[in-house]
């Protein structure tokens, strides 16, 4: 009963955990390298959050490197969430998630996480590499 409800809930899509961690690596190493994660325990391991300030090197790293934010989330010095955002269908950058964040830079307290894909890091296809453009949303 689990494994379908998980299929029901992923549209039939799971996840292989080894390409999770790889997915958890590259971001930690790439993205968060150099950074505070500000997730004290309230949070799943996985999941960093961080100032909204190094938020703002987050999404510039991502964009350097042609990682997709799919969606960001803000949580109070209390750990409660506050805002959740989704990239819209039509972005092709990352300027949305700049938006997203601006209102929150003068309030140092608020913690920010987010869900990323690395696919075109993987394969080989990030803007660092080569001139291709990078993409909001993937």
């Amino acid at each position: 009963m689990r494994s379908n409800l998980i299929d029901v809930l992923s549209n039939g899509w799971v996840r292989d955990p080894r390409e999770e961690e790889r997915q958890e690596k590259l971001l930690r190493e790439l993205v968060f390298a150099g950074l505070r994660d500000k997730n004290t325990g309230f949070d799943a391991a996985s999941i960093a959050h961080f100032s909204p300030a190094d938020f703002a090197v987050v999404i510039d790293r991502c964009d350097r490197f042609d990682v997709a934010i799919f969606g960001i989330e803000v949580f109070t010095s209390r750990h409660h969430m506050c805002t959740v955002e989704i990239c819209p269908e039509e972005a092709t950058d990352l300027e949305w998630a700049r938006q997203v964040l601006q209102p929150y830079l003068a309030h140092p307290r608020f913690t920010i996480s987010a869900t990323y894909d690395v696919t075109n890091v993987f394969s080989g296809n990030s803007s660092s590499i080569g001139d291709r453009p990078p993409t909001g949303c993937a």
